[in-house]
């Protein structure tokens, strides 16, 4: 049974974009979110080649490791958007105990979801849309990353005394 105040805990963090909290929150908080994203994005590295095959006379028209390599698909999909809520409310808090916007926590998520968008596209496009364009979106999403780091992980907050976890 998990203790309820490491689920309360978790609920502020990444259920809630209300609140504000540190710079050492912040980046434990997204460690916890991307070190098993990237987990899961490595495993699909792994799947995503059963996804490629052809349907021919000679082959099955049912393919369990494909079927499979679909499931993960979708599960992965679920566990990518999940994890760009809870970034976008984690980074909020973030953004808000500076005293900046909080509309610019989405800069990241966004930028990574069009990024991996265009990525997913130009291989299917027949040359419809350009690689170049995937490697501008990538300029784009390493931009907002820098500059999101920056602001919420190594800046220094403007009220040195404001260190300490609000609800």
């Amino acid at each position: 049974m998990q203790d309820p105040q490491s689920q309360s805990r978790f609920n502020f963090l990444f259920k809630s974009d209300a609140g504000t909290i540190d710079r050492p929150t912040w980046w434990k908080g997204t460690l916890a979110l991307g070190l098993p994203l990237l987990v899961a994005t490595l495993i699909w590295f792994v799947v995503s080649p059963y996804t490629h095959r052809e349907l021919t006379k000679t082959s099955a028209l049912v393919d369990p490791i494909a079927m499979g390599a679909f499931f993960y698909l979708l599960a992965y999909a679920v566990f990518v958007l999940l994890v760009a809520i809870s970034f976008y409310n984690l980074s909020a808090k973030r953004f808000r105990a500076l005293g900046l916007s909080t509309g610019l926590s989405g800069l990241i998520p966004l930028l990574a979801l069009l990024a991996g968008a265009v990525h997913w596209i130009v291989p299917r496009s027949e040359d419809g849309v350009p690689v170049w364009a995937a490697w501008m979106m990538d300029a784009l999403f390493l931009l907002a990353t820098a500059y999101c780091v920056w602001e919420l992980g190594l800046r220094t907050d403007k009220s040195a005394g404001n260190t300490e976890i609000s609800i």
